[in-house]
């Protein structure tokens, strides 16, 4: 099945009157960030606002339909905006200042898509996850400490090679 997934110009678009920020984080007293979600413990929180939208430096934002997942889209690195016409939601990568912008803005994408549709396969993610600093160098892309991604990434690959043990195995003629 193939998902829907689209990069829509937006340098034209205002923020406030054609689009409003919904996703928020929470700054612990710890100086720590977490995606923040409605009913959450706030006993150790000193702030939540809304994610950072840089007008003038987020140019295009990504359609990846009426789905998403708010809580790990801000854990990604990613705020959430919405469309006051339709009411349509896209992704917006709220750290534009990095070295490598765009790659990091595909990383964050291979393991938003991984994670949602974990059916899918991104064998280039899993290499990356496999490699010595590819960990580290994922965590780097999320916001503030929690891991969720990372653990759910190499829960879903561990399943597709057979830790899970889920894999068959076949005796061939040696074996018997």
């Amino acid at each position: 099945m193939k998902r829907k997934m689209e990069f829509i110009n937006i340098s034209e678009a205002v923020l406030n009157e054609d689009f409003i920020v919904i996703s928020k984080v929470a700054m612990t007293d710890d100086s720590d960030f977490l995606a923040y979600e409605e009913g959450m413990d706030l006993s150790n929180v000193v702030d939540v606002t809304l994610t950072m939208f840089r007008e003038g430096e987020v140019d295009h934002v990504i359609d990846v339909g009426q789905e998403i997942d708010i809580h790990l889209a801000v854990t990604l690195g990613f705020g959430v905006i919405k469309s006051l016409a339709t009411g349509e939601m896209y992704l917006y990568q709220v750290n534009t200042t990095s070295d490598d912008p765009l790659g990091d803005e595909a990383l964050r994408i291979a393991m938003y898509y991984q994670i949602m549709y974990p059916d899918s396969d991104d064998r280039k993610l899993d290499y990356i996850l496999e490699s010595n600093d590819g960990p580290f160098y994922l965590f780097l892309l999320l916001c503030g400490f929690d891991d969720y991604p990372i653990r759910r990434l190499r829960e879903i690959f561990a399943a597709k090679k057979g830790k899970e043990n889920n894999v068959i195995q076949l005796t061939t003629k040696s074996d018997r």
